[in-house]
């Protein structure tokens, strides 16, 4: 029954990457056999939405002298990130885009304000207790890449892993596996020199994807790429959201960019002045929807809840 249902919700959140609707899904599930039970069951996981990360009276201020102190962040009143969403954070430049990724990721702090990781106040966290959460829970793709350019693709990856206590063989074993999956099996012993744009972007992702934690950060990815290598990056993104089920945050100032993900987070002057939901939950009319699939089967009912 549980491999089932990781079946099931497999397929749901690849169908959802594809932007297929929901009622389309359940049909064509329905279509193929499974029981209007266990589909229900499936889907309610992804109406039921945990906060992974929260936000309350953010500030950041920089303190250019006595008298000029410079609001980076100006007030970011309330703000929830859910388990499993793709948030872009969009904005123009300066408008505090970074600057917000990068008290998320622990990597800068903020003036005033609460961020709260999983319920912890992060601000009650000792530097040994952030730094333990960053290595278990948080990832980071950066604009530049940031590889090591002595090391293979494939050591690239493994690095990463060993960091992470993961012994030689498994990480070598996982490496590979992450790199077929970005179609770079073929490259695991190329240096990054020796890789495009494109592919070092892609070795990128995978050395992020490769930690398995839950919180995937991703800052102007696609900056320094060509048009078709940026959108080979959005539709990776994309489908590792959805077969992994990763938490992803993406800052981007490319609107085209923002609208493939679940919602989207409008900055200016640093503050919220908009989140606009792209992906809204839907409600599924399961007797409507079995109904249909008896009819187009000719089958009777396909269980007791229908």
């Amino acid at each position: 029954m549980e491999n089932e249902r990781t079946l099931i919700s497999n397929y749901i959140r690849e169908s959802r990457a594809l932007n297929i609707q929901d009622q389309d899904i359940a049909r064509n599930l329905l279509s193929a056999g499974w029981e209007a039970g266990i589909l229900e069951q499936a889907f309610s996981q992804f109406q039921e939405r945990n906060i992974i990360m929260a936000i309350r009276g953010l500030y950041k201020e920089y303190s250019i002298s006595d008298d000029l102190v410079i609001a980076a962040l100006n007030g970011i009143a309330e703000l929830n990130i859910y388990e499993g969403e793709f948030l872009a954070i969009t904005g123009q430049s300066g408008s505090g885009k970074s600057t917000l990724l990068n008290i998320l990721g622990f990597i800068d702090s903020p003036s005033r304000g609460e961020i709260y990781l999983n319920g912890i106040e992060v601000s009650q966290m000792t530097e040994r207790q952030k730094t333990k959460y960053r290595l278990q829970t948080l990832s980071y793709i950066f604009q530049f890449f940031n590889l090591l350019e002595n090391y293979t693709a494939l050591e690239n990856i493994t690095f990463q892993l060993k960091l992470n206590g993961v012994g030689p063989f498994k990480a070598k074993k996982k490496a590979l596996e992450v790199l077929d999956f970005l179609g770079l099996k073929d490259r695991a012993h190329n240096y990054p020199s020796q890789l495009s744009g494109g592919q070092q972007q892609r070795l990128a992702i995978g050395r992020a994807i490769a930690k398995e934690v839950p919180l995937l950060f991703a800052d102007e990815p696609t900056a320094h790429l060509d048009t078709q290598n940026a959108e080979q990056v959005m539709l990776l993104l994309r489908e590792v959201n959805a077969r992994y089920g990763k938490t992803i945050i993406l800052v981007t100032h490319e609107p085209s960019y923002a609208r493939m993900a679940d919602r989207i987070v409008h900055l200016s002057d640093g503050r919220v002045t908009q989140v606009e939901e792209i992906k809204s939950t839907q409600t599924i009319d399961w007797p409507q929807l079995v109904q249909e699939a008896v009819l187009a089967r000719g089958t009777r009912p396909l269980d007791g809840k229908s």
